[in-house]
């Protein structure tokens, strides 16, 4: 019999092979809530229990994306579309399921008397179901993740270069990964909600018969975010964007954090701030990091000292829950 595949219900927003690269004694140093300093693995953070996993949508939430789809091109219009039939594919397998089992037990009286092979055959449908809404999204981030693991081997081994050769097709990829990176984490999606949810809340959507109370931005965020890191990475690919390597040479490590990658230009002590810059800063390991469209002229850079301890402070700062490093003493000054 075909084994069907487990539902996956812990659901990492920042990958474990990324953390691992602050493992000493197979273990990270981890800041909970700029109070609690603990040592752990890196499986027992930076998860949520079904964060990825798909949910149907209401129609007053079907109708608020409506209206963001009629702000795009056509031709967007169309992929974006797509991208919400293929999402939502599990959801409509669930409603063809249900009309099935409905019209078995009208026919056979009760659920019981439902024959056991066809009965057996429902059950195993429900189970590939229940994959497809907890594992569709979390495979497809492994999958990224897997990518970024290729391209921090070839970084650690050949530094930043190799970037600059790759056609546009492959830089585009190779962007687009960073940018799902940037958009798949709980502070990030924590911070869309509120400074969005404030935003319509000024507009009157009553007018077009949508109620906002009855609209979760939660089961909304993945349509919004795929425009928006579709429409970045396309842009940074235009642009011809610069990517400079940061070697860190110096006694203090870089740290991380549930936010590993942030945008320099951001005020994340201001939620309302809005931000028309984008500065990307991304620490790939203890000793190296990246910045992605700065203003840097030189591909590889060694940094000093403070700027090693200026980078630090905008990841402190930025993080949600958990600042995470590979030593216990470099994360006590974030204590509060």
């Amino acid at each position: 019999m075909e084994r069907i595949e487990n539902v996956k219900k812990k659901h990492h927003f920042v990958f474990q092979a990324y953390l691992s690269k602050w493992k000493e004694n197979n273990t990270v140093w981890v800041l909970r809530d700029r109070k609690k300093l603990f040592p752990t693995g890196t499986e027992a953070i930076a998860f949520k229990n079904s964060f990825y996993t798909i949910n149907s949508l209401n129609s007053d939430e079907k109708k608020l994306l409506d209206c963001y789809l009629q702000t795009m091109s056509p031709v967007v219009r169309e992929q974006m579309k797509f991208f919400i039939e293929t999402y939502l594919l599990p959801i409509e397998n669930q409603k063809n399921l249900d009309i099935m089992k409905q019209a078995a037990i009208k026919r056979f009286g009760t659920e019981n008397n439902i024959p056991d092979d066809l009965r057996h055959e429902i059950s195993k449908c429900e189970q590939i179901i229940r994959v497809q809404k907890n594992n569709n999204m979390e495979d497809f981030y492994c999958d990224i993740e897997g990518e970024l693991v290729k391209y921090f081997r070839i970084i650690d081994e050949q530094g930043i270069g190799f970037y600059y050769n790759l056609d546009r097709n492959d830089r585009f990829n190779f962007l687009s990964d960073i940018c799902i990176q940037y958009f798949r984490t709980l502070p990030l999606k924590e911070r869309w909600m509120k400074q969005f949810g404030d935003s319509i809340k000024k507009l009157d959507f009553a007018k077009v018969g949508i109620d906002l109370s009855k609209v979760n931005l939660e089961n909304l965020s993945v349509f919004f975010f795929w425009h928006i890191q579709t429409s970045l990475a396309y842009s940074l690919m235009s642009k011809e964007t610069t990517i400079a390597l940061l070697n860190n040479n110096t006694a203090i490590p870089f740290i991380t954090s549930d936010q590993p990658i942030i945008n320099l230009k951001c005020d994340y002590d201001n939620d309302l701030a809005e931000t028309t810059e984008l500065t990307f800063f991304y620490p790939i390991s203890p000793t190296k990091a990246l910045v992605i469209n700065g203003d840097n002229t030189e591909r590889q850079i060694d940094v000093s000292v403070e700027a090693v301890r200026e980078y630090n402070s905008a990841i402190a700062r930025s993080s949600s829950h958990l600042i995470i490093g590979n030593e216990e003493e470099i994360l006590r000054q974030y204590i509060e």
